[in-house]
């Protein structure tokens, strides 16, 4: 919940605490959070890493669809393979279960990686359908993203309240956030901690003068920073200025 609604705290409380504990003993149910949370903190490598002990060999794996969707989409080759193969037996059977549509989404992601967009439409397409019928809005949306329909994309993480996507999908196709009079301005992408801490370092606060006004660690700080800083395609405070 913390990444769809971009909230920097509940991330925080719910990752940064128990990173060591989970990543000692991972499991497959908190995997696909867990690797997300990496990425964006641009840590593809551990985000590998971990999906890669997370996801156990079996036979048969059902009800992680979304781990497996993060395997294609942060694995390593391998892990891709093997979560392809549980993705294909998981979907056989007389009844639709998410695995289904979870696979033709796998393979549309795959093939934009090929740079095969059109291949890629049909299956995203066919996983869009499959999503609707199980009322998984939130994966449909990411099956319409796939399929190049930003728009139905964008409507849908807004219905879901998706804040992340919604900004996502907004910056990068200049899409109008809905409710946010300052969304024309560079801050505009940023979560409200972000922004907060963002305001602080421009007006000339360290990381530990703001820490201190916030009661939050600098640690803490210093992650918002770095995220706001990769939001912004910058690399200084004076750029932030």
């Amino acid at each position: 919940m913390g990444l769809y609604l971009d909230d920097d705290d509940l991330i925080a409380r719910c990752f940064d605490r128990f990173e060591a504990v989970v990543s000692a003993a991972p499991e497959i149910e908190t995997a696909a959070a867990f690797a997300e949370v990496m990425v964006r903190r641009g840590r593809h490598r551990d985000a590998a890493a971990f999906l890669k002990r997370s996801i156990p060999h079996r036979e048969l794996l059902r009800g992680n669809a979304l781990t497996l969707l993060a395997a294609g989409r942060y694995g390593a080759p391998e892990e891709r393979m093997r979560a392809r193969e549980y993705l294909v037996r998981a979907s056989v059977g007389p009844v639709e279960m998410l695995e289904r549509p979870a696979l033709a989404l796998f393979d549309a992601e795959a093939r934009l990686r090929d740079g095969r967009p059109e291949a890629a439409k049909v299956l995203a397409l066919r996983a869009a359908a499959g999503f609707r019928r199980l009322r998984t809005p939130l994966l449909e949306a990411a099956a319409f993203e796939a399929a190049g329909d930003v728009g139905a994309a964008y409507t849908l993480f807004r219905q879901c309240g998706a804040t992340y996507d919604v900004r996502r999908l907004a910056c990068a196709n200049s899409l109008e956030l809905p409710n946010a009079p300052d969304a024309a301005a560079p801050l505009g992408v940023l979560s409200a901690r972000e922004r907060e801490i963002a305001q602080l370092a421009a007006a000339g606060r360290s990381n530990r003068e703001i820490a201190n006004q916030l009661y939050i660690a600098q640690k803490t700080v210093e992650k918002h920073l770095a995220s706001a800083f990769q939001k912004l395609g910058i690399s200084s405070r004076t750029q932030l200025v």
